[in-house]
């Protein structure tokens, strides 16, 4: 595997190139502030108010999501409105209060269907509670410069308007603006989110060797287990806090990988509550799936079972125990279990869940990806294949405005 890894040496030395000459924000804007310094004035806007909402899609939404898991019980309250469902639209507009509530609009094209008609909904929800002026002074837009509809509605209304990367798409942007500006507003760390992604970078970028780069070795396990038949790769982190972290995972290797009919099935998973629902699957199911548990040091933290409670006494397994005690073991015995049953089992251990690792789990994470579609001889960027469904969407959608029924199933 070792050998297979030093494959990867000039893809890694590319990407370095590129990132020293400017070329590559996606790493080189890990150990920068400038972009953090002109968006403070922004997100000082926005931490005016109790609760800020997000709105995007994909990956305008799902780093952020992934960062705010961490966000302190006394800050800002982030809630994300990353969907277009009708139940959770009426749920969101019924329990915020505009007038306690600032809101960011992501998309970096600036013309995704569904951000725009959040943001018309949003936007006439609020002008009614609070007014025109009330609605400007709650309102951030990140997108791309140039004349594009999110930005074109932005600068109308006379609101802040911030510049997303023009070259990082939606999915790899976690660390830049779109995901650490709702962090930042939460009360995250983003500081050591950014160290500990650039603290990832630094060294698989510079290591003389491309066999001590975590990123290379699971690159070239990937492919070596897909030669074997293993299609479909399962992220099961033993954290509340990193539940967004495989929805996360899920979009980044799948709109990444599945391309030119390459790619495995990336599987979205949460210990404990997946031992209930998807072990029996792994464990004595088809062996085309890789697991890959992260855990951490939970023990004794929490609360621990006294001996009785109320007189009744507790059950003496877990007398003495915390919580954390109980997903440690938990963690333990499940990576046990797959191995035992021949299946293909990695533990991504981390000190602590925290803005810092989470940071350097997504920029392996990206190493990763990038150096399997290189493998694969794919471009992980863009997603062509999902572009005839949007021009459909479109279509329908202007069908059910003339009323000739064709955008209606029944």
């Amino acid at each position: 595997m070792r050998e297979r890894a030093r494959a990867f040496g000039p893809v890694l030395n590319d990407l370095r190139t590129k990132r020293d000459a400017g070329d590559l924000p996606l790493f080189g804007r890990l150990a920068e502030t400038a972009d953090l310094e002109r968006a403070a004035p922004a997100i000082d806007r926005l931490k005016r108010f109790p609760t800020l909402l997000v709105l995007g899609t994909g990956g305008s939404s799902l780093g952020g999501e992934t960062l705010c898991r961490l966000e302190p019980v006394d800050g800002v309250r982030v809630r994300f409105l990353d969907n277009v469902d009708p139940d959770q639209f009426a749920h969101i507009t019924a329990v915020i209060d505009p007038a306690e509530t600032g809101v960011l609009a992501i998309s970096k094209s600036g013309g995704t269907i569904e951000t725009l008609m959040q943001l018309a909904l949003i936007a006439d929800h609020f002008t009614k509670a609070v007014g025109l002026d009330g609605w400007r002074d709650r309102l951030v837009v990140l997108t791309q410069p140039g004349p594009r509809p999110l930005r074109d509605m932005a600068e109308a209304w006379g609101v802040p308007v911030l510049d997303h990367e023009t070259t990082v798409d939606g999915r790899f942007s976690a660390l830049t603006l779109t995901g650490l500006i709702p962090a930042a507003v939460g009360g995250v760390d983003i500081h050591a989110a950014r160290r500990g992604g650039h603290a990832v970078a630094e060294q698989a970028l510079t290591a003389e060797d491309p066999a001590e780069v975590p990123a290379a070795l699971a690159a070239a396990t990937v492919i070596e287990l897909e030669r074997r038949g293993v299609t479909q790769s399962v992220f099961m982190p033993y954290s509340d806090l990193l539940d967004r972290m495989s929805w996360w995972y899920r979009q980044i290797w799948g709109e990444s990988l599945g391309k030119a009919s390459k790619g495995t099935t990336p599987i979205a998973g949460l210990g404990t509550v997946d031992q209930h629902s998807q072990l029996q699957l792994y464990l004595d199911g088809p062996k085309d799936k890789m697991v890959t548990v992260v855990g951490y040091r939970s023990t004794d933290l929490g609360p621990a079972v006294p001996a009785s409670i109320g007189g009744v006494a507790m059950p003496d397994i877990l007398v003495g125990h915390t919580v954390g005690d109980l997903m440690d073991a938990e963690m333990r015995a499940t990576v046990d279990t797959l191995n035992a049953n021949g299946v293909p089992t990695r533990l991504w251990w981390v000190p602590r869940i925290d803005a810092e690792a989470v940071g350097s789990m997504m920029v392996e994470t990206i190493l990763e990806t990038l150096l399997v579609a290189d493998s694969y001889g794919i471009n992980p960027y863009g997603q062509p294949a999902v572009e005839e469904g949007k021009m459909l969407a479109k279509r329908y959608l202007s069908a059910l405005r003339e009323g000739d029924g064709k955008g209606r199933i029944a």
